[in-house]
């Protein structure tokens, strides 16, 4: 071969590569939905010796908050504070892989199945939802349905957004799933092996009520806890009690004649903790209770009356073991026609002392214990996770906000 036709087709060639280069270079500088191109979204946002989270992979995930809260909350604080949560609960879920599979926890045939499925479900999942939202933005009649190409358009274009392909987004979900089980795995070789001593968990514990429990304390709080207590959905009740609340035991009755009955006995001597553990009592949970033990009840936090300080501003005045007082709780219904329907429950009730604060650990220990284990171990892991390229969240945010006006 000529050197002349040689030197022409190597001219070619590099012609041709540096066309392709140019054709990916264009590509990789694209930006996705959020402003992100493809070097920004590779850059690792927290890494933990070897395990890491990619830009994109924290933008896919972060995504779905910044859709369901960009209608509540408009501040710069409130969605740094949400990144940095969600940026630590998404390096956790990297570290649980890590941790699961030092310790040859395996997943089972079931649990495999599922991962395996994922990627499919989720994929499935967001066509249904974009041709659920389409149908509904765009009017189509009652049994009509979304062409599969519109749906097919959505869904690219939902794609190049987050920067992502739909084989990625597959992945991604997929790898999620494998992550929530081998979380689910540890937490049952954690119930099964003490793997942390007793004071590293008295320590772990008030850090966990003090920096995780009590910030995400509000009104109603306790209450709720309370009634899932008693019905048998939580193993304990709410592991803070405000300052302010008061203990009462009660003698629960929903007929006003029962109720004098009861209050004659009472006022002729007899004795309040004797009738309390009678069946006139429809209290039975109390019953079940220490002698010593009472209700925690706030101003606007009580399981009794729905929170509407009925109780707590009569149980507030009394004294600590002395007296009792009858307290009748209203509710009020209204039905299709417009008839209202007042339903009376009663309540007597003696205030007894109790303890506020953060509730001991020894109370709940038996269904809180592998939780703190898990609370005080990864808090160990965090502590080694560093936090490189925080320019990029930071970028992320002021985009969020610009989109919704804030």
């Amino acid at each position: 071969m000529k050197k002349q036709t040689k030197r022409t087709i190597l001219i070619s060639v590099i012609a041709a590569v540096v066309v392709i280069v140019a054709i990916l270079l264009i590509a990789a500088l694209q930006q996705d939905g959020y402003g992100f191109n493809w070097f920004e979204r590779n850059k690792k946002v927290a890494v933990a010796e070897d395990a890491s989270l990619s830009m994109g992979e924290f933008e896919r995930t972060f995504s779905n908050s910044a859709y369901y809260y960009s209608m509540y909350i408009t501040d710069e604080e409130s969605w740094t504070n949400l990144a940095n949560s969600t940026l630590q609960q998404e390096i956790a879920y990297k570290i649980y892989v890590r941790e699961a599979e030092a310790l040859g926890l395996e997943l089972t045939a079931e649990q495999q199945e599922a991962v395996d499925a994922a990627g499919q479900s989720a994929v499935d999942s967001l066509e249904s939802s974009i041709r659920s939202s389409l149908a509904s933005s765009y009017g189509y009649a009652s049994g009509d349905e979304v062409p599969d190409t519109t749906v097919l358009t959505q869904l690219t274009s939902y794609f190049k957004d987050l920067g992502c392909s739909k084989a990625q987004f597959m992945k991604e979900a997929e790898y999620s799933t494998y992550a929530e089980y081998c979380y689910t795995n540890l937490v049952a070789y954690y119930e099964e092996n003490e793997m942390v001593g007793y004071e590293e968990l008295l320590t772990a514990y008030e850090q966990y009520v003090t920096d995780i429990v009590m910030p995400n304390y509000y009104n109603g709080t306790y209450a709720s806890y309370e009634t899932s207590y008693q019905a048998g959905t939580s193993e304990y009740r709410y592991l803070y009690i405000p300052e302010d609340f008061v203990f009462v035991r009660a003698i629960k009755l929903s007929d006003e004649e029962t109720m004098n009955e009861v209050v004659a006995r009472l006022e002729a001597g007899e004795d309040f903790e004797t009738i309390l553990k009678e069946d006139v009592n429809e209290d039975e949970f109390i019953k079940t209770m220490d002698d010593s033990e009472g209700y925690a009840i706030g101003e606007a936090d009580c399981f009794m009356d729905s929170n509407d300080g009925i109780v707590y501003p009569i149980a507030a005045e009394m004294t600590i073991g002395e007296g009792w007082e009858t307290v009748d709780v209203v509710a009020t219904s209204t039905d299709d026609e417009g008839t209202v329907t007042e339903t009376h429950t009663y309540y007597i009730i003696m205030r007894v002392d109790g303890e506020t604060g953060i509730v001991p650990f020894e109370k709940y220990r038996d269904a809180i214990e592998t939780d703190i284990e898990l609370y005080y171990m990864s808090e160990q892991w965090l502590a080694e996770v560093e936090y490189p390229n925080s320019g990029l969240i930071d970028k992320l945010i002021a985009n969020i906000l610009a989109d919704i006006g804030a």
